[in-house]
């Protein structure tokens, strides 16, 4: 259960925004580190302040917090007790797209922003990225991308703590934010990449949706072999193979690559015991999103028509 999280990711990616929602979904306190930071008239407030009002809310939450900011110094508490980390890798484009309208709306609108600080334009006019927060962001995408990628791999299988996610697009963390209302209403599964460890399982997988097939007259289909191993786990380096993880097994998974320049699903299978609970849709939309990241137009899917579990996608 995510009880503690921490949202990171380059300005301007929606960081406050997602918390917001992850907050009032799982009813958690929500904490912006900026608003800590930024006292009054921009003025940075010292270590040992910005440590007290962290430690000050932490103590007001022992149900669990929801906090986003990409802060390292003193931060130690919350990097310690977090139980997920949501990483919001978004590609720069859309980053800067979404920073441009959000200052020009904040200074246009003299929004408040924390403790009486507003946007200001002559902020915009400077040359110092640690000045105008547009410069900022373009010069800091690729360094945040340097940073939180090695500690997304070393937690990449489902026993690592915290739980590293990595959404690379609007649509993933809509996914994402779904999946954990599905948990909230006692659905259990969360979609997640697949890890080295996953792929004997993913075997298991495939064999057991296989006998689906059998029922319906298609025994060379339900006798086909599983995908062997080193396809899978070229897949798990590629980041093209996602599962439904419930209670840590994997329960369903889908593979994708890229065929003539078009994404491409290359499998999508669920466990028979795990049926109906929407896996097959929920890991085409990861699918979806991932192929959206990528910046390809177009999503392809080849599969039997006629088979009962398959309608929904040609109806």
């Amino acid at each position: 259960m995510h009880r503690r999280i921490r949202v990171q990711g380059c300005s301007g990616s929606g960081k406050t925004t997602l918390a917001r929602e992850l907050a009032v979904r799982l009813g958690l306190p929500h904490v912006e580190l900026d608003a800590l930071y930024h006292r009054e008239d921009w003025r940075g407030a010292e270590p040992e302040e910005f440590a007290a009002l962290l430690d000050a809310f932490l103590a007001g939450a022992p149900d669990g917090w929801v906090a986003c900011g990409n802060y390292t110094r003193h931060t130690a508490r919350l990097t310690a007790e977090a139980d997920t980390v949501v990483w919001l890798d978004y590609p720069r484009r859309l980053v800067m797209a979404r920073m441009l309208r959000r200052t020009l709306a904040r200074v246009v609108l003299r929004r408040e922003l924390w403790n009486g600080n507003r946007e200001r334009w002559r902020s915009l006019m400077r040359h110092d990225p640690a000045d105008n927060i547009v410069l900022w962001t373009w010069t800091q995408h690729g360094r945040y991308a340097h940073t939180f990628l090695p500690q997304w791999e070393s937690h990449r299988e489902p026993s690592s703590a915290p739980r590293w996610v990595r959404l690379r697009s609007p649509r993933a963390a809509s996914a994402w934010l779904e999946g954990l209302a599905r948990e909230e209403d006692g659905v259990t599964g969360t979609v997640r990449l697949a890890a080295p460890s996953d792929v004997e399982r993913l075997r298991h997988v495939e064999v057991a949706a296989g006998e689906a097939f059998r029922a319906l007259g298609m025994d060379p289909v339900a006798d086909d072999e599983p995908p062997p191993v080193d396809l899978l786990l070229a897949h798990v380096s590629d980041g093209t193979a996602w599962v439904v993880d419930s209670a840590g097994a994997a329960v369903a998974y889908a593979l994708a690559g890229v065929v003539d320049g078009e994404g491409h699903v290359d499998q999508v299978s669920v466990h028979p015991e795990h049926a109906g609970h929407g896996h097959g849709r929920r890991l085409l939309d990861e699918v979806a999103a991932w192929a959206v990241g990528r910046g390809l137009d177009a999503l392809t899917l080849t599969t039997f028509a006629e088979v009962p579990w398959n309608a929904p996608y040609y109806a």
